[in-house]
Order: structure tokens, then sequence, then C-alpha cells
């Protein structure tokens, strides 16, 4: 029970903020921001309130959820509390996205500078601590053919996998000093390299676990 007070409280301050705020907000406001901070994206206040509201909502449903119905659940309190923390994290960045939304709302302009980058590279950090933690599962982490048919290839791949994130993380916070235009490619890139070599090594591990019972 204890776990859901945090969800639920932040999730209805959220709601009563919106509450409050809604009669002054102007017509539309700013939902979405670019990797330097800036905004690209405007919506109606009403469809910017529940839009935001709802991604918080679904998010603590989903993550609720699936693990009760997860063949493997018996393997959720080896990471539970790691779980936990992260899903708090991203109702918190959701929150602060909220609140981005409403102050721009009220006309302010937020100097967010490389916020966006920053954020980024935060979660990948994040993500990098919480794959050390998880077990194998049907709902989350690295869901390969050759995670899900070993246990040793799905604690391997995610110890490779949270170095990985830890250090692109690193990487993407240092970028955010870049020029835009090298940004953009950096973190895509560093995305496409972070897939591919995760799914490549689950497979080179499994490889080597069947060789070794050969």
């Amino acid at each position: 029970m204890k776990k859901h007070i945090f969800p639920i409280t932040i999730i209805g301050g959220t709601i009563m903020i919106w509450i409050f705020s809604f009669p002054h907000l102007t017509a539309e406001i700013p939902v979405h921001w670019g990797l330097k901070g800036e905004i690209d994206r405007y919506e109606s206040k009403q469809a910017a309130m529940f839009s935001l509201i709802g991604i918080m909502v679904l998010t603590y449903c989903a993550t609720t959820f699936l693990p009760e119905i997860d063949p493997k659940k018996e393997n959720d309190k080896l990471f539970k509390r790691g779980y936990t923390f992260l899903v708090n994290y991203f109702l918190l960045l959701f929150f602060v996205m909220n609140c981005f939304a409403i102050i721009g709302g009220y006309g302010y302009n937020i100097p967010s500078g490389s916020l966006g980058i920053i954020l980024i590279g935060a979660i990948f950090i994040v993500l990098g601590n919480f794959f050390q933690l998880i077990r194998s599962n049907f709902f989350f982490g690295i869901r390969t053919p050759w995670t899900l048919s070993s246990e040793v290839v799905w604690i391997k791949t995610h110890r490779f996998a949270a170095k990985l994130l830890i250090v692109f993380g690193f990487i993407i916070i240092l970028s955010s000093i870049l020029p835009i235009s090298w940004t953009d490619f950096l973190v895509l890139g560093i995305i496409c390299v972070s897939v591919l070599s995760t799914v490549s090594y689950s497979y080179f591990v499994f490889k080597k676990e069947v060789q070794s019972i050969k």
C-alpha cells in the first residue's frame, strides 16, 4: 500500500494545480519542448490538461497492473524497490512537464536552455541503475528471444546495458554544450548504438551459453 502513496499524491496534486490554474491560463499553452528547451508545439489548454494528466494516470495504471498479470511475477520481488523508484521518477518527470506547461500558460517564458538534453541524459543514467536490478519478466527490460529463454543471458545482458546507459547518459549531458545540430545526431546515434549493441550482446551471450552446455 505504501508504494501507492507517492503516485496518488503527485497525480492528485497535479490535478489540483490544473483546476486552480485553468481559468487563468491562455487559450493555447506549450506542451512540447525541443532538445535545447525551445517550445515546438502548442495545444489548447483543455487538450493539454487532459493529455498531460492522462499520461500520468496511464503510466501509474499500466505499471501497477502489468506486473500482476506477468507469468514471471514471482521475480518482481527481486527488483521491487528499483521498480518503484523508476515509476516514481517518471511520474515526477511528468509532474515537472505539467508545471512547465502551466507556467507557459500563464505567459511566462521558461529559460530552460539545455534542460531537454540534460533530462534525456538523466533518464539514461536512471535506467542504467535500474537495469542492474531488473529480473526476467515479460513487460519491462530487454526482452529478446535470448534473454527470455535464459536467466543467465538476461542478467548478463542487463548488466551490460546498465553500464552502456550510464556512460551514454553522461556523454549526452556533456553534449549539452555542443551546437544543436550536433546534439540531434549524437543523441540519435547513441540510441541506435545502445539498441543494436545490446541486442547483439544478448545473442552472443546466448550462443556462448549453448556452446558451454554441449
